[in-house]
């Protein structure tokens, strides 16, 4: 009896270890899961230009509701380089594009892809970058590998995640990425760079190094470096990230060309100058790419030559930025009025170095702080443009909306008051978030 007890328990200990061990088997994650959609570059033979050759004659790019990187796009450039093996400027010359980049024109073609509520992408600055001498996990990597890297960058620099912070990580020379372990799209047979994003808005790129694999090649070197090539898709991903960073804005998924603004104009490049730039900023030359432009329903390096106009909409009050009586004389008040589609409810915003003049449709004066005033509660009228700094304004985030600060005073575009009814005085005043200061951007 006591025989067949203990060939009974120990057949029971036995299939439960069986049942232990399958289980801890099917509890292992896959590497090969990914929670959101990976937005490739593809390689130039892969792209169909076709498509973007006759997008003009095609609708534009839609909204579809989702989050831009307004404001200031915080950069982060990891670069992961276990053997140094990458060229002699290649991190330098990466980190000065960052540097060059966000003041650009080409940066500014993203001002026109608001999000609800107005707010646009302004500005990108180079917030963070760090070289990592750590060993590869394998090779080739995955895109599981990645995301791991951006969360152990993050760990060791107490960086963090947010809809307005992006993490590039470059790799090495001939290192390998694919987007999972079945080796279907890598880097040496379909793109050469992509974006995405985990979690919530852990957003980054994967950065493989261009010179390695062919198809990702501008055709020219301006600054005589592998990271020529590189930056090329690193301001395709970056323009991409800023108007569609959770794959759900600006995009047209439906375009045979991945409907993004870089995908519309993959491949396409201005005219170079003798060094094979064809863009300068601050003294220095990069190839890149041109983006498409909703604006002119084509593709561009620089903002539009088409005026678009703006009804500028307060949050509190519902009514619109108007000069008093449709006047076109220098030294009329702007106030806030019912729209009613007059020409003096309507602004265009004219980029002025890294600020923005604001210019009035009907009399093409521009919006100005009445005398040059720095003290809060200062008269906002229209005055003849003479580029002081008092005529200057930069574009501000503020939630879903914008504020609009004056450059000479630091002041912010107000309602006099709070008040909500029509013929109230836009003055600038000190910035407490309040509703009267907060605007939106609407094209007419």
């Amino acid at each position: 009896m006591k025989k067949a007890l203990f060939l009974l328990l120990g057949l029971v200990t036995v299939v439960a270890i069986v049942l232990m061990s399958a289980t801890s088997f099917a509890a292992t994650p896959t590497r090969t899961a990914r929670s959101h959609p990976i937005h490739f570059f593809l390689h130039m033979g892969h792209t169909p230009q076709s498509a973007s050759v006759s997008r003009a004659a095609s609708s534009n790019i839609p909204y579809n509701g989702g989050p831009v990187m307004a404001g200031t796009t915080n950069v982060y450039a990891i670069f992961w380089e276990p053997t140094s093996n990458v060229s002699a400027n290649y991190n330098s010359l990466i980190k000065r594009y960052f540097g060059d980049v966000g003041g650009s024109s080409l940066y500014k073609i993203s001002n026109q892809y608001t999000q609800t509520g107005g707010a646009f992408p302004s500005n990108a600055v180079l917030k963070g970058s760090w070289v990592d001498t750590g060993a590869y996990p394998e090779s080739p990597l995955l895109d599981s590998d990645i995301q791991n890297e951006v969360t152990h960058a993050q760990s060791i620099n107490s960086w963090s995640s947010n809809i307005d912070n992006i993490f590039f990580v470059y790799t090495e020379r001939n290192e390998n990425i694919c987007t999972d372990n079945t080796q279907a799209q890598c880097a040496t047979n379909t793109f050469c760079a992509y974006h995405s994003f985990f979690g919530t808005n852990t957003i980054y790129a994967a950065m493989p190094y261009a010179a390695s694999f062919f198809g990702c090649n501008p055709g020219a070197s301006p600054n005589n470096d592998d990271a020529d090539q590189t930056i090329n898709l690193t301001s395709h991903e970056q323009m991409e990230a800023a108007t569609d960073p959770l794959i759900n804005a600006w995009i047209d998924s439906s375009n045979l060309n991945g409907g993004e603004i870089g995908d519309m104009c993959a491949w396409m490049f201005g005219p170079g100058n003798a060094q094979g730039a064809d863009v300068v900023w601050n003294n220095h030359g990069y190839i890149v790419q041109k983006e498409w432009s909703n604006a002119i329903s084509g593709c561009t390096l620089t903002t539009s030559t088409a005026t678009k106009y703006y009804k500028i909409v307060n949050r509190k009050s519902g009514l619109v930025m108007d000069v008093y009586g449709g006047s076109t004389n220098a030294g009329a008040h702007v106030i806030q009025w019912s729209y009613h589609n007059g020409l003096n409810q309507q602004w265009a915003l004219v980029p002025y170095g890294n600020y923005y003049q604001l210019v009035n449709h009907k009399s093409g004066l521009v919006m100005d702080v009445y005398g040059g005033a720095k003290n809060a509660g200062a008269q906002v009228i229209q005055w003849t443009n003479h580029h002081g700094l008092n005529q200057q304004w930069s574009l501000v985030t503020d939630g879903n909306y914008i504020q609009i600060v004056n450059r000479n005073s630091g002041l912010v575009l107000d309602v006099f008051g709070g008040g909500t009814t029509q013929g109230v005085n836009v003055i600038q005043w000190t910035n407490h978030h309040g509703s009267n200061q907060q605007w939106s951007l609407i094209q007419v």
